[in-house]
């Protein structure tokens, strides 16, 4: 386990506890990575919000299995009506929630670097966004292949599909999981990503940035 993995434990602790010592001082010295951490780790809105959303998903998934001219995707064309259906998902903040990464940021006074980034990725310790493993297991259920589309980088794929599977995240495997750079187009622009997705699949609904 990497520096990350042993102390993110306290992180959100020390962040939590790191707003109440600011006192009156915080409101004028606002700290927008700590109150941000702290609304999505302790806010009943976010995960309100985050679980209404991925409900209605959930109810509007048999019309849209039902309905073979239904798609979610730009880039499908062609004759897609007989083609499976699939959802394609973002990771970041869309099936994980990487907060702990953003708590760690806030207690240690540092900033994003990708050195940090992708030993927190390793470390495996992100949790489900609220209702989004709900989904995923009712969108599987009823014969939906689930894509997750990244721009995480190609050497995180590996914990990324193990961070998921310890879940129980279905269809995490390496055909599923597509990060950035695994195939020389594949860039930050997802298109090229969707698009291989539409080639075989009718993209149903899509869940997260472009």
């Amino acid at each position: 386990m990497t520096f990350i993995g042993k102390s993110f434990g306290v992180a959100a602790i020390m962040a939590t506890s790191a707003l109440f010592a600011f006192g009156a001082q915080a409101e004028s010295e606002q700290n927008d990575g700590l109150n941000g951490t702290l609304w999505l780790q302790t806010s009943v809105e976010y995960k309100t919000t985050a679980m209404s959303v991925y409900a209605g998903a959930t109810r509007l998934l048999d019309a849209a299995i039902g309905d073979h001219n239904w798609t979610a995707a730009l880039e499908q064309d062609g004759n897609y009506s007989t083609k499976p259906p699939a959802v394609i998902l973002d990771v970041d903040e869309t099936v994980l929630d990487n907060s702990a990464y953003q708590a760690w940021v806030v207690a240690e006074k540092t900033h994003y670097s990708s050195k940090t980034w992708a030993a927190f990725v390793h470390d495996m310790i992100s949790i489900p966004t609220p209702g989004a493993l709900e989904f995923t297991k009712a969108a599987a259920a009823r014969g939906v292949e689930v894509f997750y589309v990244s721009n995480r980088k190609a050497p995180e794929e590996d914990p990324t599909i193990e961070n998921l599977k310890k879940f129980g995240f279905p269809y995490a495997d390496e055909k599923h999981v597509m990060l950035r750079g695994e195939v020389e187009e594949w860039g930050s622009n997802k298109t090229p990503r969707r698009a291989a997705v539409t080639e075989d699949y009718r993209v149903i609904m899509q869940f997260g940035d472009n």
